[in-house]
């Protein structure tokens, strides 16, 4: 019995390790710099949906075939780390995303730790984030973005109609059990949490699915 607790525990080490190694070896679709300016530049006026369409537009245009078309994108509201919050997916893949999220009250709550990078711009309201480790918040406002690292964690609060964009960079498979479990122990909404895995899943396989069109195409 004991051997093979110590099987499984090595071949998670190697696992991790794989994984780790991957993660700074593969090379990626988005730059964390080249999504804060973008969103800066066109998420400007006051006129939210404006901006989102704007943003969305220069995305597609930026990566034909990755992102998802504004007319093919979702909102599904769900909860998330305590946050009651409505979000769309524009890309998604085992190692990235791009959505769009926010919330029309004022909400928040504890991000938990991942193995990823997220980085949050604002595109209106604003957030305030209490980082681990720190006894006091910084707030940010619309056209600034800060990141969480991995494996760190703080809390996150949401002033009523803040919206932002958020990137991550990482493994995120670790990260869906945070992303479904309050949806469904916590407010037990199966359909809320089946619809955002819908979401999730109809952006990762537009993606994956033109990228082996294109990789055919050069054969």
């Amino acid at each position: 019995m004991s051997m093979r607790w110590l099987k499984n525990f090595l071949l998670v080490i190697v696992f991790l390790a794989a994984v780790r190694y991957w993660l700074n070896t593969k090379s990626y679709i988005f730059e964390e710099k080249s999504i804060v300016k973008l969103v800066q530049r066109y998420g400007v006026g006051d006129n939210l949906q404006a901006s989102i369409a704007r943003i969305t537009d220069e995305l597609e245009r930026g990566y034909p075939n990755l992102v998802l078309p504004k007319e093919r994108l979702q909102w599904v509201m769900l909860k998330f780390s305590g946050m009651t919050i409505s979000l769309t997916v524009l890309y998604a893949s085992l190692t990235e995303y791009v959505v769009i999220a926010g919330s029309a009250l004022d909400t928040d709550g504890y991000l938990g730790r991942h193995w990823s990078n997220m980085t949050h711009i604002v595109l209106s309201g604003s957030i305030k984030y209490w980082r681990e480790g720190t006894s006091e918040a910084k707030v940010y406002h619309k056209g600034e973005s800060f990141t969480t690292r991995y494996w760190n964690t703080g809390g996150m609060q949401l002033k009523a109609n803040t919206w932002m964009i958020e990137y991550g960079r990482g493994f995120l498979p670790l990260s869906i059990p945070s992303t479904i479990f309050d949806g469904i122990f916590t407010s037990f909404d199966l359909i809320g949490t089946f619809k955002m895995m819908r979401v999730f899943g109809m952006a990762y396989f537009y993606g994956i699915k033109n990228e082996i069109a294109s990789f055919i195409k050069s054969i």
